[in-house]
């Protein structure tokens, strides 16, 4: 299901990931919803490492690796920044390093991102806390001390590679079905702006009048609204309120925003679980949108809708293979 063919989906020794940046994931049907399918960016298989973000990570990378071997990146044990920069990291050949906080090696050993990380060959960091005021300075101290490369936290690009970044994303929207709503998860929003950027340069089908966007952390709006400021997008969208929805989005010289607060119901730390058809989604982004969607706004689920799949849950098991060792606890790669 992966847009990586199954002989190629390896860690090393396959072609370069970089080198599917720009194909298209597909678009899929499910309960009469279009599903544009990020989370078959997944270049060890369906159920490994995947997404959007993932897309973003690997050029980010390789970037980095112009200038150092090694990178290093903090966040929270539950972030899939930890199993994704280990992973593009083993398939570059390069030292992943990994700031955690507030855990100890069994306590983390615990969490299934640290699991595949450590199985990917990372080393771990264990700051004093757990919030980023205390994580990313250490990721600052380390990367100083071993010349290392950061990842930044949420996996945003530095203003050097922020047209790329958003550009990769963005061709996404060529493939769309002419639908003329899109909902789309607002996590960090990098996914969120790449989907606006895309739209705003008349690479989507042009039937898109309104762009849903479904809070599932804190409210990111005003970094939103900046963000298509730098990419000179701006002037294509306007914000309108969430009553506009009982009507059927305008043909108008902008295209409509609307957000919608689902993180007031569900805290980012909450799992939620909730499948469209067969497809089972994220417990952390997607189920929550379409759980929020269901019980709120349940007529925008029809087949002139599409919920853009940022990414999908991820498993150990499915990249079993591609691990060294055959137990997690053999791993001596916990660092203090």
């Amino acid at each position: 299901m992966s847009i990586f063919p199954g002989h190629q989906q390896r860690l090393k020794g396959g072609p370069d990931w970089s080198d599917f940046l720009e194909t298209l994931t597909p678009v899929s049907v499910h309960e009469g919803v279009h599903l544009k399918r990020e989370d078959l960016f997944a270049p060890l298989g369906f159920g490994g490492i995947n997404g959007s973000k993932l897309r973003g990570l690997i050029m980010m990378m390789v970037n980095r690796q112009k200038d150092s071997q090694v990178v290093v990146t903090g966040a929270s044990v539950r972030s899939p920044q930890h199993g994704m920069t280990a992973a593009v990291a083993a398939h570059l050949g390069m030292k992943s390093i990994h700031v955690v906080g507030a855990t100890k090696p069994h306590t983390a050993a615990k969490h299934v991102q640290p699991q595949m990380a450590a199985r990917f060959g990372a080393e771990f960091f264990f700051a004093p806390g757990a919030y980023n005021t205390i994580l990313q300075p250490a990721v600052a101290s380390i990367a100083q001390e071993q010349g290392a490369a950061i990842v930044p936290y949420g996996i945003t690009p530095e203003m050097f590679e922020l047209k790329r970044f958003h550009e990769l994303g963005g061709l996404q929207v060529k493939n769309l079905p002419e639908v003329h709503t899109l909902l789309v998860p607002m996590g960090s929003c990098n996914s969120v702006a790449s989907v606006l950027y895309g739209l705003a340069q008349g690479w989507g089908p042009g039937t898109v009048k309104r762009i849903v966007l479904v809070g599932i952390g804190p409210d990111r709006n005003r970094w939103l609204w900046d963000r298509l400021r730098l990419l000179e997008v701006q002037e294509h969208y306007r914000y309108n309120a969430e009553s506009c929805l009982k009507r059927d989005p305008v043909d108008r010289n902008y295209t409509e925003l609307v957000y919608l607060n689902a993180y007031a119901e569900y805290p980012y730390d909450q799992l939620v679980k909730q499948r469209i058809g067969d497809l089972v989604l994220h417990p952390t982004y997607e189920a929550k949108v379409v759980k929020f969607l269901r019980d709120h706004h349940p007529h925008l689920l029809n087949d002139r809708s599409c919920l853009w799949v940022v990414g999908g849950p991820q498993a150990e098991e499915a990249m079993e293979r591609h691990f060294p060792l055959p137990h997690f606890e053999e791993l001596p790669l916990w660092k203090n």
